[in-house]
């Protein structure tokens, strides 16, 4: 399933509730994707497959946007950052986890999505 910025406009109760729920349909195997904007604290700790380890008493928010920003005077070390993250979860093993996912949505019909190679 794939979920755009399903807390917007929440509060941090209703959007923790919305995670929670989102985490136990994970648990009875589902695959879910989505995005979130803005996130509190508790939330962002609510996901436990992000792929990049934020540093302990560091916003998340913060880390992840230094990290995949690309920065006026900066832009190709940013992009060499960037890049090397995206292959670094290209060989991931979450990545193969990912598209056998994928692959078997496709095969059951609940996606049209192609699942061959992600840009």
């Amino acid at each position: 399933m794939f979920v755009d910025e399903a807390t917007s406009g929440l509060d941090s109760f209703m959007a923790q509730n919305v995670v929670h729920t989102l985490k136990m349909m994970v648990s009875k195997g589902r695959t879910i994707l989505c995005t979130i904007h803005q996130p509190s604290s508790e939330v962002y700790d609510m996901f436990d497959e992000l792929g990049y380890n934020c540093p302990v008493n560091y916003n998340p928010a913060d880390f992840f946007i230094m990290n995949l920003a690309v920065i006026p005077g900066r832009e190709e070390e940013c992009k060499t950052r960037i890049r090397e993250i995206c292959d670094s979860f290209e060989k991931s093993p979450r990545m193969n986890k990912m598209l056998e996912s994928m692959d078997e949505m496709c095969r059951q019909g609940q996606t049209t999505m192609t699942s061959s190679r992600l840009v």
